[in-house]
């Protein structure tokens, strides 16, 4: 035996030394960046959410397999076979109990209280509520707690029915309390499926979200639509930023990170903003005012005085008024920027633009003028975001120096 032992040994040595090391894969520069930079850890609560199996196919296997349990051989000895049988159909029933309560019990753990969520998620959460028509449910809690209630019955059904096949004195009486207990828990979840397809079709949803690190300053691009947000995230922030589609929106979120110093920073493009009253406005707009309300961060307002971008100049100028009534906090930073620099005889209405507005900073993505003066602007406001915590809390300049640094030309860049 020892012989055949150290024959193994090294023929398994032999096969490692003729083979060498596994390759390793080639990283994209995504992935890279992440790992250099500790950005691949999740920072959604959102993205530990379970993928809960379809509930149908669930019940059918539970069912299944349950019915075909019957107890080890071991806990058969030195028993009568009535007592063999009454626990055998117990068996059958706490076999179903925990195929059908412990998966439900297991992933409702996973879904974060509403009440430790931050306002911005909070809203995320009910607006990808509104748009998978869950609108039946109070809130996000609602859905949880009528969850929770349907495991407790389950669980409660359950537990009688194993009692009265204890209590019952014939093997016939056993074997029909446990058909009786199959078919009612059978009809307890299957009228809950509706909820239980609900609860999957919210945790695919949000789980798939990428939604910004609450705790770290945030530079918002916002403005109207089409007015060049989306490229001045892509050259100002990392070279692949991430995507996100929101479920009610086929537009997408476009979301890059940055450094500064010390510390590591997060862009967003906001969806953009029409010219309307709160009630009127949709689910993405809704979602670019909580963004502006709930995250801390700096305003980057982009104006098009081209008007391609569909809005007139006298428009765009009146949401900058409003944006700025509604949402500016105090001593909070907010630039000003005027993009398509590279069209200048096009602009319209100069003049009334220059009148409202002082000292904007003038880009063009296509010929990359002003993106220095834009990233010196807002990195003097980030800096003393962080120095004199202007608009911050202690939570979030922690987070931000927490983050490993940009480093080589990125971090010269900026």
């Amino acid at each position: 035996n020892s012989t055949n032992v150290f024959r193994r040994g090294v023929c398994h040595l032999a096969r490692r030394l003729c083979t060498g090391p596994k390759k390793r894969k080639e990283q994209d520069a995504k992935s890279i960046w992440e790992d250099m930079y500790g950005l691949k850890p999740s920072r959604s609560p959102f993205r530990q959410l379970p993928s809960i199996r379809p509930p149908e196919k669930l019940l059918a296997k539970a069912l299944k397999i349950a019915e075909l349990q019957e107890l080890p051989k071991r806990r058969k000895r030195n028993k009568t076979y009535k007592d063999v049988h009454r626990l055998n159909e117990r068996h059958k029933i706490m076999t179903l109990r925990s195929m059908l309560v412990e998966p439900l019990d297991r992933d409702l753990k996973l879904f974060p209280k509403e009440q430790s969520l931050h306002d911005f998620e909070k809203t995320v959460v009910q607006l990808c509520m509104n748009a998978e028509n869950l609108r039946k449910y109070k809130g996000y809690d609602d859905l949880l707690q009528r969850a929770c209630e349907l495991q407790r019955r389950l669980h409660n059904h359950a537990k009688l029915q194993q009692e009265a096949v204890l209590n019952a004195s014939t093997r016939l009486d056993m074997t029909r309390i446990r058909q009786e207990a199959f078919i009612s828990m059978q009809n307890t979840y299957t009228n809950s499926l509706r909820l239980l397809l609900d609860l999957q079709s919210i945790s695919g949803t949000l789980r798939r979200l990428q939604i910004p690190d609450v705790k770290l300053p945030t530079v918002l691009i916002s403005g109207a639509p089409n007015v060049g947000k989306s490229s001045l995230v892509k050259k100002l922030s990392t070279a692949t930023p991430e995507v996100s589609s929101y479920p009610f929106t086929t537009r997408q979120i476009i979301m890059g990170y940055f450094g500064i110093q010390n510390s590591t920073f997060q862009m967003m493009d906001t969806p953009g903003l029409l010219k309307r009253q709160l009630s009127e406005r949709n689910d993405i707009e809704k979602l670019a005012i909580a963004s502006l309300q709930h995250l801390q961060s700096v305003i980057v307002y982009v104006v098009d005085l081209t008007e391609d971008c569909g809005m007139s100049v006298e428009d765009q100028l009146e949401l900058r008024r409003d944006m700025r009534e509604q949402f500016l906090k105090p001593a909070q930073p907010w630039i000003d920027v005027l993009s398509k620099n590279d069209l200048k005889a096009s602009y319209k209405k100069a003049d009334l633009y220059f009148k409202d507005v002082r000292n904007p900073t003038l880009v063009s993505v296509l010929e990359e003028t002003g993106l220095k003066s834009l990233k010196a602007t807002f990195t003097d406001e980030l800096v003393r975001f962080l120095t004199e915590d202007v608009g911050a809390s202690g939570e979030a300049v922690k987070a931000a120096e927490g983050k490993p640094p940009l480093a080589g030309s990125e971090a010269n860049d900026i």
